[in-house]
Order: structure tokens, then sequence, then C-alpha cells
């Protein structure tokens, strides 16, 4: 009996040290899990995609030749000639407005169909839901569910969608599901709802 308290209690303080740990690491990174708080300017844009965004602009690159081994030969076009002609592109007819208008619709209808809510929770919500990680609401628990339902449905969806931290837990921004749309996690949400109240 004793050993077993000794465990659980052990236990316990295994469960609470990650989970201060968990807290401190989603606020310090809190400018990469939300976009919206990081830093917008234009400085601080251009030195986030420097490292990706060099643009030539200028002459053409030409390979760099191994030491030891000749630079690559480029032919170029013999002095008075003239460049080849290039033909125009056809153009093209404009669709119907009334087709377009149906495409626009299908594609809409397509975006709001995803996965249900209950594949979502399934696929991601459940890892955090189901054991009430970092102060996760317990799916099913109407104790835990019942005040956070009474801020209002959209409150929730937000909350998934853009992260929460409050007195009671942490959600990062878009839960742990970064290919979820937000009509998915608005049904994840909604499904979760409908099974804890």
């Amino acid at each position: 009996m004793n050993r077993t308290n000794t465990y659980l209690g052990f236990s316990i303080m295994i469960l609470v040290v990650v989970g201060v740990l968990v807290l401190l690491i989603a606020r310090g990174m809190g400018p990469v899990l939300n976009p919206q708080n990081a830093d917008m300017s234009e400085e601080a844009i251009a030195e986030r995609i420097e490292p990706v965004a060099k643009l030539n602009t200028g002459e053409p690159i030409r390979p760099e030749a191994p030491e030891g081994a000749e630079a690559p030969v480029v032919a170029e076009a013999p002095e008075g000639a003239e460049a080849p002609e290039v033909a125009e592109a056809p153009e093209v007819a404009e669709a119907p407005e009334e087709a377009v208008a149906s495409a626009e619709a299908a594609d809409e209808a397509g975006a709001d169909e995803g996965r249900s809510g209950q594949d979502v929770y399934n696929s991601t919500c459940i890892a955090c839901h189901a054991a009430g990680v970092a102060g996760a609401p317990k799916f099913g628990d109407p104790a835990a569910w019942g005040p956070r339902i009474e801020k209002g449905i959209d409150t929730l969806v937000q909350n998934a969608i853009n992260g929460f931290a409050g007195e009671t837990g942490f959600m990062p921004p878009r839960g742990t599901c970064g290919n979820c749309s937000d009509a998915e996690l608005e049904k994840a949400v909604k499904y979760m709802v409908s099974e804890s109240q």
C-alpha cells in the first residue's frame, strides 16, 4: 500500500512538472504558435525571409566550376543575329458568368465539407481531451465543459482556432491540427460539446 502511494505521488509530481514545462514553453513560443502576435513590420518580415528570398534580377547565374576544373563555356549568339520571334499566345475566351458562379459555389461547398467533427477529434483532439492534458476539458465530462459552454460556441471555436491560455489550462492555436480548416475545427468543437453536455 505504501509503495503504491509513493508511485502515485511521484507520478503526480512528474505530471505537474511536465505541465508547467509545457506552459512555459508555449508562452515562450507565443509569436511562433500565434502569428497574430508576431512582429509584422517590413524589417522583421525581411529578416525572416532573407535566407530564402534571394532573387537574381541581373545577369544569369552561371554555375561555378569546382577548383581545378575549367568553367563551362556558354555559347552566345553571334553579333548581328536577331533573336527568334516568339509566337503570341492565342486569346482565351472567357467562361460564361453562370459557369463561373457554379464553379465558385462548388468550390465553397467542397471547402466546407472536409472531415467530420468526430474524425478530427479522433485524429488530433483526442491526444489532449481524452486525458485532460494541460487542463483540457475531458471529452464527455459535463462538469469540465459546462463553464466553457456557457461562454458560447463561437468563443469555443475562436479559442480552438487562435489558441487560449487561461487559469484552468492552455490550448495551442489550432489545437495540434495544423492541417485542419476553420470549418473542421468548428465541427470538432461542436462534436465535443454535443458529447459532453
